[in-house]
């Protein structure tokens, strides 16, 4: 303002002018032309407003409501511009009595000044005209009536009303449904930077929902909102930003935006901030700072942080192990419907951890995870209905439950499900399937189904034969410490070692053979019939000895050992012939053995017949150049005989020795 144009300004105010005074203190309020001075501005503002100035009234009120903060003050002023139809007034003094700032507060006294100023046009004080009515705030809820207030609000362009304008027409509020308008007011309200239309507007391009799927596009929208403090924004953007949706992927600045959206309370930031610093995602691995979020979190309800912070409880991470305090979580967690706690709590009861043991309500919240599609609680209800743990036995809906969870890739319950079908437990028996499925949870790395895939393999059971991948896994299953598979391993080798020994003798035997012909060495000592002469007539008693031996040969000693077999027979021409072995001797080169009387037996020799009379096993030491010599002391229809023969070994080139027979 021109000097000549303040002094000419001056001089009316000074001269009572309340308009001129209402002008002066606009210009020491906005520093227009003058120094700012919220004090000569409110003097002027006196003197225009104590001559009935509604605008220097109404601004009196707000001088006191926002730069002196005297709350009752600024409720007297807006009162005597309210009364005199200023809207402006109206507004700000439904504003004290919502808030109850220099009034009692009185939420009906607030609806009727805030619908004086709607009535006049003014935007802001229609939307929230249209927020009590949403509400039911100081008036009868009318939804309705509320998006009309909306609208006119809207219209104006207020961006808040633009906002609620197409939340009610998205979600059918007040009036119908109708996406592509819902998100053109929407639209409108973001572009003017109202950060709720602009996270709503990043949600719809992510999702799909009435609008053009593009995730690009929400992360630009989701920036935006964040940038202005918008806490659900700044956790959606940090999701983005973690898994790389629509933006390249950065999990630093990821944890960034779920800090500044956690500090503001948003407990699904809470929850992926702990996430992060368990696992030290873009950030410093931290468990004992994880678990001070999932807390936070928790306290909120949040059923994913309360779970969470029960497994810490439970296992000890980041915080002092307490599986009592840690079930209180599962449960609050279960109680919301949260899956995996329902499985926890039903583990907890089922075992006894942490609670007192009930198996039948352990089954219980199995079954609640297990509808839900959880597929650890799916596979320990089946279990618990296979084997009847808390529940009636049924076999058939044990596997029910077993198939649900193996199609979901849960290598336990393929694992069973695969016993079930070998075994026709509950199902019609399968072998082929169970293969299948048993190599489904070997390959996952289940050591039990490894045992069972290598057992089916080695036996040919549901499978084509094939021992070296039966092997293989075998193998596997007993490097994870599978007993059985341990065992089988054991076996096998040991059936190996004693195959190869047995080999091997039998080879050493067949060695000792060969030696044994290349010296020229039959296997057996053998004199040529005799007939004994007795001594007053002839008896044609012809005796045969024939000894050999098991193929024993000491490299060292160089000879022959035992166990030496002998037999022998005698044979008469008369009719009947008595006669028995009374003391036998074997003459040899390594010494002397007489056989036991207990091994020799009486004989009688019939007619053109042989007798055999004793067979015996004595232990001798042959050298390779020995000879030996029979001596036996017999008798003969009463009458006792020496006889003594002499015999070689018998070499393969060579005939035998001619053998010497003396009777005495």
């Amino acid at each position: 303002m021109l000097k000549n144009d303040l002094d000419t300004l001056r001089k009316h105010a000074e001269e009572g002018d309340p308009e001129a005074q209402y002008d002066l203190a606009g210009l020491y309020y906005n520093a227009d032309g003058v120094e700012k001075d919220y004090d000569e501005a409110a003097k002027w503002l006196h003197k225009a407003a104590e001559q009935g100035h509604s605008r220097a009234q109404c601004n009196l009120g707000v001088y006191y409501h926002n730069i002196r903060t005297d709350y009752c003050e600024a409720v007297k002023w807006y009162q005597k511009a309210a009364d005199q139809g200023n809207m402006l007034a109206q507004y700000n003094l439904g504003l004290c009595f919502d808030s109850g700032e220099g009034v009692k507060k009185d939420e009906t006294e607030a609806v009727k000044w805030y619908r004086k100023a709607a009535d006049q046009g003014y935007a802001e004080a229609q939307y929230n005209l249209g927020c009590c009515l949403a509400s039911g705030k100081g008036t009868e809820q009318d939804e309705t009536e509320a998006v009309k207030w909306f609208r006119k609000a809207a219209d104006q362009g207020e961006a808040e009303a633009q906002y609620r304008v197409g939340y009610h027409i998205y979600n059918g509020i007040g009036t119908e449904t109708n996406a592509v308008e819902a998100l053109k007011w929407c639209r409108k309200s973001a572009e003017q930077g109202y950060p709720n239309a602009q996270y709503t507007l990043g949600s719809c391009h992510e999702s799909g929902d009435g609008v053009e799927l593009d995730t690009g596009m929400a992360v630009h929208w989701y920036r935006k909102a964040a940038e202005q403090g918008h806490a659900k924004a700044q956790y959606n953007l940090g999701c983005c930003l973690l898994f790389g949706n629509g933006v390249e992927k950065d999990e630093t600045e990821a944890v960034k935006w779920f800090q500044k959206a956690a500090v503001q309370g948003n407990a699904e930031a809470q929850y992926n901030l702990g996430c992060c610093l368990v696992s030290g995602t873009g950030v410093e691995k931290d468990e004992t700072e994880a678990v001070t979020w999932f807390q936070k979190a928790a306290v909120q309800g949040y059923a994913e942080a309360q779970h969470y912070l029960g497994y810490c409880l439970f296992s000890g991470t980041g915080v002092k192990k307490n599986e009592t305090e840690a079930v209180t979580w599962f449960q609050k967690a279960a109680q919301q419907g949260y899956a995996e706690a329902q499985h926890y709590l039903g583990y907890c009861l089922a075992s006894g951890t942490g609670v007192k043991k009930n198996e039948t309500e352990a089954v219980t919240w199995f079954r609640k995870a297990a509808v839900q599609g959880n597929a650890e609680a799916q596979y320990d209800l089946g279990y618990c209905l296979l084997f009847g743990n808390g529940v009636e036995k049924d076999e058939t809906e044990a596997v029910t439950w077993f198939q649900k969870a193996a199609q979901q890739g849960y290598a336990e319950a393929q694992h069973y499900l695969g016993y079930c079908l070998f075994s026709g437990t509950g199902v019609e028996k399968d072998e082929t399937e169970a293969v299948k499925w048993f190599r489904k949870a070997a390959d996952q790395g289940y050591a039990e189904a490894q045992y069972d895939l290598g057992y089916c393999l080695a036996s040919g059971t549901g499978v084509e034969k094939n021992q070296e991948e039966a092997m293989l896994w075998l193998h596997k299953a007993a490097d994870q410490g599978n007993e059985n598979a341990k065992q089988v391993l054991r076996q096998r080798k040991f059936s190996f070692i004693r195959s190869w020994l047995i080999y091997f003798l039998i080879f050493l035997i067949v060695l000792c053979f060969c030696y044994e012909k290349l010296n020229y060495y039959e296997s057996y000592l053998c004199p040529k019939p005799t007939e004994v002469v007795l001594l007053d007539k002839k008896y044609p008693l012809q005796i045969t000895c024939r000894g050999t031996w098991d193929m024993n040969y000491s490299w060292k000693q160089n000879h022959y050992g035992s166990p030496y077999d002998f037999t022998i027979s005698a044979e008469s021409a008369s009719e009947k012939t008595e006669f028995t072995v009374e003391e036998f001797h074997i003459l040899h080169a390594g010494g002397e053995c007489r056989i036991p009387e207990s091994q020799m037996t009486k004989g009688i020799s019939s007619e053109s017949g042989k007798t055999l009379f004793m067979t015996a096993d004595i232990a001798l030491d042959l050298s390779l150049s020995a000879e030996i010599v029979y001596q036996l002391k017999i008798r003969v229809d009463g009458k006792q005989y020496q006889v003594s023969l002499n015999a070689a070994m018998d070499r393969r080139k060579e005939k035998l020795n001619k053998l010497i027979t003396r009777a005495r």
